[in-house]
């Protein structure tokens, strides 16, 4: 051992204390290190009785035994001795000194008792002592008290004869003490013998375990190589999709680049010709996303739709998936045959989180479909208000326009939205946008019977004047109810 490892186990037995009021003698230290820290250091009562307290639950009765074993205590009176030998019996659990513990509480009380009796006589004594004083021109009464003085002394003599005979008996005891010591640790060295002997089995049994585990592998291999045989020339896209998910589950990637190499991960299911990656994104299953990718599957094959693995994603909300795919190089602006790439489909279906990926990870916000729709037009499309609070937040164009002329507020106002529409309203969208027929908000809403979102438009000076290219008045192309209203505050 070095000379600094020595330094530091001194310093550690010197400063043993501090270590167990920081309760870190557990937590710090190996179990032979605190046995030999232990052994070389001295400690009071109360240290003794916090160590053993911060042994649960960590550490087992035996085990505490063994640690403590050789602990030296500093004890200096009789309920110390109590306080430190009910502590051992509860925490070791050694029911066998219960009636140790209650012999010693019984002299304790006794001698407590003796005590007390000593303490009233001489404050009894004090007493004739101080009438003695004042009563010293009274040689009667001095004569009486001297010899009531020798009396009390005589009790005193009698009760500290009590004691020492008391003090004896506890020498006794503690000699018996000593002999169910040696006792317990003739019991330990044969726990420790069967230990040895529970290792030795413990080791056989693992033997045998490790020998049946191999001739099951040796087993569940063959039965998979004959499965994936079988699977081979099959187009039972579900049960083979099944198949490749249990195997990537067991963690097994050769048996798994053995699938692939027999084209099981590239089946095809029938219809939409997605791929096994595809209905993996789809479903969120991230252990076999992986485990796919790392077999060399295409992370930007198409279906039929043009949508790659990180659309199904998206579409679906599979944040975990989205994220992954991304981190290995999949494409976050790829578009499908109608346009969509992943942000406007997860804006479509509401998928915030997978929004926030995505546009973190640097996805165009301003991106169109076919139809020229941005992810905040799908958004206001679906009344996806959550998504068009954030696409705002992050910049995105309240005003951009489909390839009909259709912004954000008028979709809402023609949808029926009204709190999407009060919302695009607060952060400033033009209330007077029309379309490529001329249509506004105001005359959408009216035209689609949006009694309420007329209402508000109109509350918040929405043009009342204004017409679509065909010349169509907001009174003329209104709705029933919305008419009625219109004529309430004379608009005709």
């Amino acid at each position: 051992m070095s000379q600094e490892l020595v330094w530091n186990f001194e310093y550690t037995v010197a400063h043993v204390s501090d270590y167990i009021s920081e309760y870190m003698i557990f937590n710090l230290f190996k179990p032979e290190d605190i046995k030999n820290i232990l052994k070389a250091a001295t400690l009071t009562p109360d240290e003794f009785i916090d160590l053993m307290r911060q042994s649960v639950p960590t550490v087992k009765a035996s085990d505490l035994y063994k640690y403590t074993r050789n602990t030296r205590i500093s004890i200096s009176n009789l309920e110390e001795v109590i306080r430190v030998l009910k502590t051992i019996q509860k925490y070791m659990k050694l029911r066998y000194i219960d009636a140790i513990i209650n012999i010693f509480c019984q002299t304790n009380e006794e001698i407590t008792s003796s005590k007390a009796k000593i303490s009233n006589l001489e404050n009894q004594i004090e007493k004739l002592k101080s009438e003695l004083n004042k009563l010293l021109n009274s040689e009667r009464e001095f004569t009486s008290m001297r010899s009531q003085i020798l009396q009390n002394n005589k009790i005193i003599t009698d009760l500290k004869k009590e004691i020492k005979v008391k003090e004896e008996e506890n020498v006794q005891i503690t000699e018996e003490n000593g002999k169910i010591k040696k006792l317990l640790e003739e019991k330990e060295a044969k726990i420790l013998h069967i230990n040895d002997k529970n290792i030795k089995l413990k080791r056989e049994i693992k033997a045998k375990e490790s020998k049946i585990n191999q001739i099951n592998d040796e087993l569940n291999t063959k039965e998979i190589l004959y499965k994936i045989a079988g699977y081979k020339n099959s187009d039972d896209f579900d049960a083979i999709y099944k198949f490749l998910s249990e195997l990537a589950k067991k963690g097994n990637q050769k048996i798994m680049m053995k699938a692939f190499e027999e084209g099981l991960c590239e089946k095809k299911e029938k219809g939409s010709e997605r791929y096994m990656l595809h209905k993996a994104s789809d479903n969120g299953n991230l252990i076999l996303v992986k485990s796919l990718i790392e077999c060399g599957c295409d992370i930007v094959a198409m279906d039929t739709q043009g949508f790659t693995p990180l659309h199904c994603a998206s579409e679906n909300g599979q944040i975990d998936i989205v994220k992954y795919l991304i981190s290995v190089g999949a494409n976050k602006d790829a578009k499908s045959n109608s346009g969509y790439n992943p942000l406007l489909l997860a804006s479509k279906n509401g998928h915030l989180e997978v929004v926030k990926c995505l546009i973190s990870f640097g996805a165009d916000k301003e991106a169109k479909n076919k139809y020229g729709s941005t992810p905040l037009i799908i958004a206001s499309i679906e009344g996806k208000l959550d998504i068009i609070k954030y696409l705002i937040s992050v910049g995105a164009d309240k005003e951009a326009k489909n390839n009909y002329g259709y912004t954000p507020l008028i979709i809402a106002s023609l949808n029926g939205y009204l709190e999407i529409v009060k919302y695009l309203i607060s952060v400033g969208a033009n209330k007077e946008a029309k379309n490529k027929d001329g249509k506004t908000p105001l005359l959408l809403a009216s035209e689609n019977g949006h009694l309420e979102i007329v209402k508000y438009l109109i509350s918040v000076g929405a043009d009342k004047k204004a017409k679509d290219k065909a010349g169509n008045t907001l009174f003329r192309c209104a709705e029933s109810r919305v008419r009625d209203y219109l004529l309430s505050i004379g608009i005709k």
